[in-house]
């Protein structure tokens, strides 16, 4: 599996996919109503502007992977991430992306592989409120 992608989310650490998909009109940030039990999270139930959909991916970071599951829940606390697209010729990344107030939706794992110390994800779907090129 060819990694394309590294993922950055803020203070949890990072992680690597091999595409991501998203939509092209993710330019306009919405309101969104705050969950009354924490001021910092976000209830799940309440849909955000834009998804986006990490394919193929691997992950070392324990935090990372409890923020994930942690949306199973019903409320989570959303991040900022920055991705970046890792050059075919691993020179200096040339474009990136932020996305804001970020929080899992949606997490498919492929078949279990004791011999690794990874955790593979098949798709992972992330909510948004604004997508921004920055680089």
């Amino acid at each position: 599996m060819k990694l394309r992608y590294k993922v950055i989310i803020d203070t949890l650490g990072e992680f690597y996919f091999s595409e991501i998909k998203a939509p092209i009109n993710i330019n306009k940030p919405i309101e969104h109503r705050e969950a009354v039990e924490s001021p910092q999270k976000v209830m799940l139930s309440e849909r955000m502007e834009g998804n986006a959909l990490f394919m193929r991916g691997i992950c070392k970071e324990r935090k990372v992977i409890e923020w994930i599951l942690e949306s199973l829940t019903g409320y989570t606390t959303p991040h900022q991430i920055k991705v970046i697209l890792i050059p075919e010729n691993n020179q200096i990344p040339s474009i990136e992306w932020t996305i804001s107030k970020a929080f899992p939706l949606k997490y498919t794992m492929p078949n279990y592989n004791a011999n690794a110390d990874t955790v593979e994800i098949e798709a992972l779907e992330i909510a948004y409120d604004q997508l921004i090129r920055i680089k």
